[in-house]
């Protein structure tokens, strides 16, 4: 009986997921005391009454807290379906990550598919993607699900906005891109606007690139401000009442940081990424393959190769003292608040390249690439 290769592929997925989401949950007892999940676990336990009241008042020590206005839930709901279900914060809280994962590896894999045209460089790619450490550390640590959640629909949001600024054929690209940014939205604001700034620089980049044409120019114009429109109507139901709040009454902003205190050390950041410790804000062993290897290899890199290596260093090196940071203090970025947080980027770039590479020489077998894809699980963690 022939076995289908695709069945095989997302069966391995599921595994590989799911053994990455229990690992972590060994000890139920400690979740509780990680980062920002008594924030998070407060939030489906207050949007489980979202229906009858907008704000509870059995959460957040009884002081009716007003958070719905201001982060949005839409793509973190499923958690308050299974709270519904299970009556168990926690439980409901580990199958939401093993979903969460499990849509990870899905959605890496299938745009890493369409970007590769390689259903096994896909597979590799979902595995780097999801391993990786700084969204091991982002669940797992710092338990900032939002943040996680983002990192998940960023893919397509970059995706679908190169497709419209490289010029390739896609089929309704301008929608595509609006249902992946509102998504985005109603994940994590600080993320839309990271990736909206990234957007902006692959704008840049195709002008001065050759052959560019005020015509193209007007046709990804045409597209772009389609989608924005699109994505400003779509996310309509959590800017407007947010907005309306914030002109009805003085609201407590997000804690100011100083930037540049919180940007790392070039040389601490390359050490606690050679350490792999997952208590630190770091790209980890992988991320920092993907800044030696191709360096090594740079010469045989293809002019795409090259632009998504250059992504993968000025992404870390933003996250570094080596930029003026102090000088952006009193800008729009302070409302980033940890150069470190641009790591939820450079994974993307770091996992492509890694993959590319690997996928260069044709010359592979297989047991070659079960022993990368083993390498790499071990790696990331």
């Amino acid at each position: 009986m022939k076995i289908n290769k695709k069945v095989v592929i997302l069966s391995g997925l599921i595994i590989v997921s799911s053994i990455y989401s229990f690992i972590f949950f060994k000890n139920t007892q400690s979740i509780y005391t990680t980062g920002d999940l008594s924030f998070h676990l407060s939030r489906i336990k207050g949007l489980s009454t979202i229906f009858t009241s907008p704000i509870n008042y059995e959460t957040f020590n009884y002081t009716g807290y007003g958070v719905n206005y201001f982060y949005p839930f839409l793509t973190f709901f499923p958690a308050v379906m299974l709270y519904w279900m299970t009556k168990n914060l926690i439980v409901s809280y580990i199958i939401y990550v093993w979903l969460l994962n499990l849509c990870t590896t899905l959605v890496a894999y299938h745009y890493g598919e369409r970007f590769l045209k390689q259903k096994k460089a896909a597979f590799l790619f979902s595995c780097l993607y999801i391993f990786s450490a700084y969204r091991t550390v982002d669940i797992y640590y710092r338990s900032a699900i939002a943040e996680a959640i983002a990192i998940t629909l960023v893919i397509p949001v970059l995706f679908y906005a190169y497709q419209i600024i490289s010029g390739k054929e896609e089929k309704y690209p301008s929608v595509k891109l609006a249902l992946s940014m509102s998504l985005l939205v109603y994940s994590h604001v600080l993320s839309t606007l990271m990736s909206t700034a990234l957007i902006i620089i692959f704008i840049f980049i195709r002008l001065v690139s050759k052959g560019f044409k005020n015509a193209d120019f007007i046709a990804i114009f045409k597209k772009l401000f389609s989608a924005a429109g699109m994505t400003l109507v779509l996310t309509s139901a959590f800017w407007y009442p947010m907005f309306e709040q914030m002109l009805y009454q003085k609201i407590n902003k997000p804690s100011v940081t100083n930037l540049y205190a919180h940007a790392s050390n070039v040389f601490d950041s390359l050490t606690e990424a050679m350490n792999n410790d997952l208590t630190t804000y770091s790209m980890g062993l992988v991320g920092l393959l993907s800044l030696c290897i191709p360096l090594i290899l740079f010469k045989k890199l293809t002019n795409i190769e090259k632009k998504i290596y250059y992504g993968t260093c000025l992404t870390w090196l933003a996250t570094t003292s080596l930029v003026p940071w102090y000088l952006l203090q009193n800008t729009p970025a302070k409302l980033l608040q940890f150069p470190w947080r641009i790591l939820s980027l450079q994974i993307i770039f770091s996992s492509l390249i890694l993959t590319m590479i690997f996928f260069k020489n044709r010359r592979y077998n297989k047991t070659r690439e079960l022993f990368y894809l083993g390498a790499s699980i071990i790696l990331c963690k």
